[in-house]
């Protein structure tokens, strides 16, 4: 996204200031919604914006925050449609409709080609390394691409990517682009290189796509629904419903089955990060906890495992840390719309969650109230401490326009520094014993990005605007 210095500097401060602030671990604070409200305001400033049925989030590379409405009935109130994509806007604090039908109706209709774009049941989502978005479009059952945002008087193209190019009955075919076949596909995710890999829930599989090339394999399951662990092809799953790619493993909120799985891309094996299979809400020992209806995973900075459960939970955001699962926010049962630190916390049917590794928090797609939720991982500033010792770490020029310097304290042991994008991709990092280490940015998008420097006894981040 090219823009002005002034222009990027201006989002940038906006964004930098709010991840800025102090916190108090736990903490869930409304970031956007009006609970109980069914009247669309249309495109207005956060704080009056109504949102219906919010699922996916991610963050851009300048901050905007998007997210998609989805289709919502819980059998208990009148069903929600939402049927959309929605930007947050850094630069004027506006909620904007970026793709689907003005009116939320579901539909299948792509642009340009159709005078506008229609989604049905759009959930996941996930940006390229060129900022296109592909959705998960759940009710079409295929995957749909939309083009990279320049402008707001810009449409963005909204097209099929994968599977049918109509609306379709649910299929299990492996093939490239169109010629494929998924059934409610849920959640998808980018593991910032070549591949986006897909919870097909209905299917039971993990299916996996070269965005190059469109082709889709099925990665891991065999279809048929389970919980078997072993290699990726002969495991099985049981409606796995949200992803998450972290340090070249895909974790996977396997609903049906009561458990937390985990793919090892490397090695291709399947295993159980967490639960016993019971249905249930016990904290404890990782392999011995039980959950209900895990709905979507979770990783921060440190690889702490967060889990959001919905449906019979009420509203549940568990933890899971050096091999225990606790209640991190919310309360078992327990429905409501109030703001609070922990257990005193209440949602009702969060079915989302998505870590920003800009400010540390966590987002939840609070669906049944139709809030957007942050959550404080970590106590103190947003930003992890820069000082080694007394000795500063320090990054220069910032913002960058061709190349930075990332200045560490001289100690006799290997340094890991990496660059990272606001969606917790690795876009570049590089290990040595030294104290200087120089990135170039030239082929990078302007906007913000994080860098961390890990050694023995650092563990550091700061934000660095690109321009």
């Amino acid at each position: 996204m090219k823009l002005k210095f002034t222009d990027l500097a201006a989002a940038a401060a906006v964004f930098l200031t709010f991840s800025a602030q102090a916190q108090v671990k736990g903490t869930v604070a409304t970031l956007m919604g009006q609970a109980g409200v069914t009247t669309d305001p249309g495109d207005v400033i956060q704080s009056q914006a109504v949102l219906f049925a919010p699922w996916g989030m991610a963050f851009d590379n300048i901050g905007n925050l998007w997210f998609t409405e989805a289709t919502f009935d819980n059998g208990f109130d009148p069903a929600i449609k939402g049927n959309r994509l929605r930007v947050l806007l850094n630069s004027d604090g506006k909620v904007y409709k970026r793709a689907g039908s003005p009116a939320r109706d579901p539909g299948y209709q792509n642009f340009p080609g159709s005078a506008i774009s229609m989604l049905n049941t759009p959930m996941g989502f996930a940006f390229d390394v060129n900022e296109n978005l592909y959705i998960a479009d759940y009710g079409n059952n295929c995957i749909r691409k939309v083009g990279k945002f320049t402008t707001l008087s810009n449409s963005q193209d909204v097209s099929t990517f994968a599977g049918a190019t109509t609306t379709s009955t649910p299929g299990d075919v492996d093939a490239t682009g169109t010629a494929a076949r998924f059934n409610h596909p849920q959640d998808i995710v980018y593991d910032g290189d070549q591949y986006l890999y897909v919870a097909d829930t209905d299917n039971h599989k993990i299916k996996r796509i070269d965005i190059a090339t469109g082709s889709v394999i099925t990665f891991a399951g065999t279809g048929i629904s389970g919980s078997t662990n072993g290699t990726r092809l002969s495991a099985s799953f049981f409606y796995p419903s949200g992803l998450c790619y972290y340090g070249n493993k895909l974790y996977i909120a396997d609903e049906g089955s009561y458990m937390i799985r985990v793919i090892d891309i490397a090695t291709g094996l399947v295993s159980t990060f967490a639960g016993s299979g019971i249905f249930g809400i016990t904290d404890g020992a990782s392999l011995t906890a039980q959950f209900k209806y895990p709905e979507d995973v979770a990783v921060d900075f440190s690889g702490n495992v967060y889990v959001v459960e919905g449906k019979n939970a009420g509203g549940l955001i568990r933890k899971i840390s050096n091999g225990q699962v606790t209640t991190f926010a919310g309360a078992d049962g327990q429905v409501g719309s109030t703001d609070g630190v922990g257990t005193t916390a209440r949602f009702k049917d969060p079915r989302s969650i998505y870590f920003n590794i800009g400010n540390n928090k966590l987002y939840v797609g609070d669906v049944g109230n139709g809030l957007i939720r942050t959550i404080e991982t970590s106590d103190g500033p947003n930003s992890v401490a820069s000082i080694y010792g007394n000795q500063q770490i320090n990054l220069y020029p910032n913002p960058a326009n061709t190349q930075f310097v990332v200045s560490v304290p001289s100690i006799n042991q290997p340094i890991n520094v990496q660059l990272i994008d606001l969606n917790g991709r690795i876009i570049e990092q590089q290990n040595a014993f030294a104290n200087s280490f120089s990135f170039n940015t030239m082929s990078l998008n302007p906007g913000v990005y994080v860098v961390r420097v890990l050694s023995n006894g650092i563990n550091s981040t700061q934000k660095i605007v690109i321009r």
